[in-house]
């Protein structure tokens, strides 16, 4: 039996690709975000609130190489400091 309770987050919706089956897959992309480091950590509280013990931050809607180094180094620090397994999906362009 698997135990693992995945939650993904997605970090932000920009993406160099146009894949079909993506949801942000117009040619020219639109409203760019970037979620801040303070939700991504409400994001992270609840997860855990609910038990998730594996967080992902992958490409559901962008490409998370994409976001920010220095937001990257806030959310790693605080993951530590909670023993969360850290998962990343790219594109495996960047």
């Amino acid at each position: 039996m698997n135990n693992e309770k995945k939650f993904q987050i997605p970090l932000t919706n920009l993406c160099p690709l146009r894949c079909e089956f993506c949801q942000n897959s117009d040619q020219i992309q639109k409203d760019i975000v970037c979620i801040t480091p303070d939700k991504v950590i409400d994001y992270i509280d609840l997860a855990v609130s609910l038990n998730s013990n594996i967080l992902e931050f992958g490409v559901l809607v962008g490409e998370p190489m994409l976001y920010p180094i220095d937001h990257w180094k806030i959310i790693i620090d605080y993951c530590k400091t909670l023993k969360c397994d850290l998962y990343m999906f790219t594109s495996g362009i960047y």
